[in-house]
């Protein structure tokens, strides 16, 4: 628990951080006074190392429909308070389309050598009603990339659905590449490449053809 107080010896479990918060910064939950969801993700994007702070904000987003616009103000109210730089660059990678902590691991691992990929891509069935989000990927190469929980490989009713829903989205002539939590992120990197080199040189095929 953080609390925001001026103490020197915080019980064990507590951080304490003695800093200038406004009053449009907290909001009342029960008998409670807490941050407001602008002024956590500003210190979460502040205290936290990079890509955790990432992955909480991506979370806090997610949960709240929280965008960056609402926590640049912010960084001009506290101009020169520590872990700006960190804080510009958190509120840059955050995405509110990450349902997981893994699906933010790996969005960053993407951005790494591939353009920034869009989040929670609709695909539609043939009356027009959406059948699958995809995690991520790139509308203009139709290539997706989702990532599989154990929920999803456990559950029989889930795993019968993503089943008839990877079919239904290489009909639709998707590139889908599946990532579980024991590839390592060098594999991954390589599949991505590869459907990559399919794309392009389709595309380069067909601009011969034209």
């Amino acid at each position: 628990m953080e609390l925001n107080c001026n103490c020197r010896r915080p019980p064990k479990g507590i951080v304490c951080r003695d800093e200038r918060i406004g009053c449009d910064e907290v909001i009342q939950v029960g008998e409670l006074a807490v941050a407001a969801a602008h002024r956590t993700a500003f210190d979460l994007g502040r205290h936290l190392p990079l890509n955790s702070a990432v992955v909480h904000l991506d979370a806090l987003a997610n949960a709240t429909g929280l965008t960056r616009e609402r926590v640049l103000p912010l960084l001009d109210e506290y101009r020169g308070a520590r872990g700006m730089k960190k804080l510009r660059t958190a509120l840059d990678l955050m995405d509110g389309g990450a349902q997981s902590p893994r699906e933010t691991w790996l969005r960053l691992l993407l951005t790494k050598d591939f353009p920034r990929p869009t989040t929670q891509i609709p695909l539609f069935n043939s009356r027009g009603v959406p059948f699958a989000y995809l995690d991520m990927g790139w509308e203009d190469l139709k290539i997706a990339v989702e990532y599989d929980g154990e929920h999803h490989q456990k559950n029989r009713d889930q795993y019968i659905w993503d089943e008839q829903r990877l079919r239904l989205i290489r009909a639709r002539d998707w590139l889908h590449i599946k990532v579980i939590k024991e590839d390592e992120p060098d594999d991954v990197t390589a599949r991505v490449k590869r459907a990559w080199a399919l794309r392009e040189r389709a595309f380069a095929v067909a601009e011969r053809v034209s």
